[in-house]
């Protein structure tokens, strides 16, 4: 199952103080240019980084923050699923990458639908529009069942069928969720505002 968050706006300070301590892991030691670059500008104030970036083009900062993705994608992998399990959601990322106009692509598999259930079931029973696609028939009727015979309802069906469920309901309520993801990274000091959420199977 494939995840595709398009960004809209960033604020690349907070992103840059984020990933400032996986650079600094990061950078060469070898006596190089860049190697003498990075060493001093990641031992600057954080205000001074936050005004050189302010000189620097919204273009060239995709461009930047873009290629500290591909150049650090395990680590940001681990950060990203440690966030989500902080979050109730227990879920193996394959793959994250982040493209120069800025839309993210992740690769999900395990998904603990169970876990998830008893995290969002409130919301999935109050708010989500669930309509106009039978593959939500049998979760509409699974949802009126009590927890515990809910779950176990819920491992009995096939894996492509959950992940074609979830995949619908986030698409139809992907407005909810987008403001979901963006207080989740508030709450980690990083703002950002999403223009569009998709999910594909």
């Amino acid at each position: 199952m494939k995840l595709n968050i398009q960004i809209k706006e960033i604020d690349f300070s907070d992103v840059i103080m984020k990933v400032m301590p996986v650079l600094r892991e990061k950078a060469p030691n070898d006596g190089s240019a860049i190697s003498k670059i990075i060493s001093v500008i990641t031992q600057l104030p954080a205000e001074v980084i936050c005004t050189m970036l302010d000189a620097v083009s919204r273009e060239d900062k995709h461009e930047i923050v873009a290629l500290l993705v591909r150049d650090n994608h395990e680590k940001l992998k681990k950060m990203l699923a440690q966030l989500l399990k902080q979050n109730d959601i227990d879920v193996s990322l394959d793959d994250m990458t982040l493209s120069d106009e800025m839309e993210v692509s992740i690769v999900v598999s395990n998904l603990n639908y169970a876990a998830l259930a008893a995290k969002y079931l409130p919301m999935v029973r109050n708010s989500f529009i669930m309509d106009e696609n039978p593959a939500t028939a049998i979760l509409t009727a699974l949802l009126k069942l009590p927890g515990m015979l809910l779950y176990g309802a819920l491992a009995k069906i096939p894996q492509d069928k959950k992940d074609e469920t979830v995949a619908y309901l986030v698409n139809k309520n992907k407005d909810k969720i987008i403001a979901k993801i963006e207080d989740m990274l508030v709450k980690q000091d990083i703002h950002i505002r999403l223009a569009d959420l998709k999910v594909e199977v």
